[in-house]
């Protein structure tokens, strides 16, 4: 069942976008809503299963994103976008973890296999004390999970009510206000690199600044 977590796969050699000089910015907004570093590799065409070095992985993708939050100040887009990773990180542990525990609980199993279900749990910060069969840490495991249920929930709430204030647009509806703001029929997301998204965001509220400024010289 968990066999995939356990298995050593080698580890292709790629080549990661650098910056927001040359990040698309869809690639850029996939990354925030999935957590999924694939995104980051130059050429990916999204459908073929990726082997990274997640560790590379992640200190590329904290360059792009400090980047980011240099170049722009939409805190509410990057509070949603936290949000929302840290609860696809909860759900996802809830899935698996939960399972793990079941079978930890369920099959009798040998040591050194037992002790990688234990490293499941601790790889999404689980706390097990022991590397054995031990019924208190499992207990402990379970309590655990069921105390993060309150986060998930509370996130999903925020979530929500972001979304439904206008706090925050999703990228698609984002894109499409750009086009017309633009007078663009098309802009093409996987070909516009964050930065250059950056600089059209903030030259459309220049225009808009500037519509204003005439509006009010007219009354």
């Amino acid at each position: 069942m968990l066999k995939h977590l356990f298995k050593k796969q080698k580890v292709e050699t790629i080549r990661f976008y650098f910056s927001c000089d040359d990040l698309p910015i869809f690639n850029f907004h996939k990354i925030m809503e999935t957590s999924d570093y694939s995104y980051l590799v130059v050429g990916w065409n999204e459908y073929d299963k990726l082997t990274i070095d997640r560790d590379k992985a992640v200190e590329k993708w904290g360059q792009i994103y400090n980047d980011y939050c240099k170049l722009t100040s939409n805190n509410k887009a990057i509070a949603y976008y936290r949000n929302s990773q840290r609860l696809l990180f909860l759900e996802t542990r809830q899935e698996v973890c939960g399972k793990t525990l079941v079978q930890m609980a369920m099959r009798d199993m040998r040591p050194e296999m037992f002790l990688k279900y234990i490293e499941v749990l601790r790889s999404f910060d689980i706390p097990y004390s022991t590397d054995e069969k031990n019924l208190r840490d499992m207990e402990d495991a379970v309590m655990f999970l069921k105390a993060s249920k309150n986060n998930i929930e509370l996130l999903r709430h925020e979530i929500k009510t972001m979304v439904e204030t206008g706090e925050h647009i999703p990228f698609e509806k984002e894109l499409v206000s750009v086009e017309q703001a633009l007078g663009r029929n098309e802009v093409d997301p996987r070909k516009t690199s964050v930065k250059k998204w950056v600089y059209m965001i903030e030259e459309i509220k220049r225009m808009a600044e500037n519509q204003m400024k005439q509006k009010n010289k007219i009354r």
